[in-house]
């Protein structure tokens, strides 16, 4: 049987973590093994966990007092803390708050030993308290910069065969966590082992319910995540996202030229990313949005 780590990051995820956690532990054709880590929740998180403790399926990390103020230093630190490199052939992410298909794990493994890849992310369907759904695409062709400027898909998608996890795990572990701390975990996870020469495949198919809610941390559509997407571009968090993990990548003369341009700043290089653009994400119409915040000089 293939074995299989699970990486769970919760805060106040009492409404929905029972049962994903019961839609991970159902998965077939796979030995699942959870790592959990909580960030300070005050609701019934806790409680729920302690439950599930006594299946030895599910680990839990030693709660840190202190905190990490946001998902992305949760799952950072599940990421360098469980024990990802003993015995398990796959590590996957997973938020708290979604619903796993049965076949998600087994179909996300057969996908990346078909196309030979160490890396699997996939699109989703979100699901709403209405009772409505949505398809969510994400598969859209990879191009040879896009991991400089994207994720690949939301990070509750993720599969990584342990040795893509074990190589991101080492590379992230440069940087402080006071950096960490600001920078999307998926995205990096995208951008460090792609530059490192590790192959994804992103699959067409979706195998999570993406629940959307006003506690989701960015959600996926609607007016309210767009309004954050926004803010966090306004104040400077995706460029400086770039530059962070441009740091961390390995990165060919082309694109060390496209990161000086970013970090630069100039007109010139604006014109010069402006020839550029087409590479920098997968999705044509944000191909055009990046464009244009080029020539604004909102990037």
């Amino acid at each position: 049987m293939i074995r299989v780590a699970v990486l769970l990051a919760t805060h106040n995820g009492s409404k929905w973590i029972e049962a994903q956690i019961d839609s991970i532990l159902n998965q077939i054709g796979v030995e699942v093994q959870i790592f959990v880590s909580d960030d300070r929740s005050s609701d019934n998180t806790l409680a729920i966990l302690d439950d599930f403790a006594r299946d030895e399926r599910v680990s839990r990390l030693e709660r840190v007092d202190a905190g990490y103020g946001s998902p992305a230093a949760n799952f950072f630190r599940l990421l360098l803390e469980a024990p990802i490199e003993v015995d398990f052939e796959y590590v996957f992410l997973s938020d708290q708050d979604d619903y796993w298909l049965p076949n998600k794990i087994i179909s996300a493994i057969q996908e990346m030993q078909l196309n030979k890849a160490d890396c699997y992310a996939s699109d989703l369907i979100c699901t709403y308290p209405d009772g409505a759904r949505r398809f969510l695409k994400k598969s859209y062709p990879q191009t040879k910069n896009d991991y400089l400027f994207q994720g690949a898909s939301a990070g509750c998608t993720y599969g990584l065969s342990a040795r893509a996890a074990v190589t991101f795990r080492d590379i992230i572990g440069r940087l402080g966590d006071a950096v960490r701390k600001d920078i999307s975990h998926d995205w990096a996870i995208y951008a460090v082992t792609r530059s490192h020469g590790f192959q994804w495949t992103l699959d067409a198919r979706a195998y999570i319910d993406y629940r959307q809610h006003g506690e989701n941390a960015y959600g996926a559509l609607g007016l309210d995540s767009y309004r954050k997407r926004w803010l966090l571009l306004k104040n400077g968090w995706y460029r400086k996202n770039v530059l962070v993990l441009a740091s961390v990548c390995l990165l060919s003369k082309e694109q060390q030229k496209i990161i000086d341009a970013v970090k630069r700043w100039y007109f010139r290089d604006r014109f010069f990313l402006l020839s550029k653009v087409w590479s920098f994400r997968r999705r044509p119409i944000e191909k055009v949005c990046v464009g244009i915040l080029i020539v604004l000089g909102l990037f």
